[in-house]
């Protein structure tokens, strides 16, 4: 059974490729393919065009969800960075 958080992890990975392809919402979200909610994040393939090698993570900050892809053939790795003390400053 699909629960509220699986649907928007789902949603984050797709929105994450939509954004770094530039495509944004000209092409529709059912055309990528991605990972289940429970497996690591990955872009899985692009109906009707060319799926570009892809490293993608999941974020999740104070109880939000979300995901950042980068297209490259080469293993990107994220850091978090805790930037509130920039904030207040």
């Amino acid at each position: 059974m699909l629960t509220a958080e699986d649907f928007f992890t789902h949603w984050v990975r797709k929105e994450a490729i939509l954004k770094a392809t530039g495509d944004g919402l000209l092409r529709e979200m059912t055309d990528v393919m991605v990972t289940p909610p429970h497996s690591p994040p990955s872009l899985l393939s692009v109906v009707n065009g060319r799926t570009p090698p892809c490293s993608m993570v999941a974020i999740e900050v104070d109880g939000y969800m979300g995901a950042v892809a980068v297209l490259s053939s080469h293993r990107i790795k994220f850091t978090i960075i805790d930037g509130s003390s920039l904030l207040r400053a």
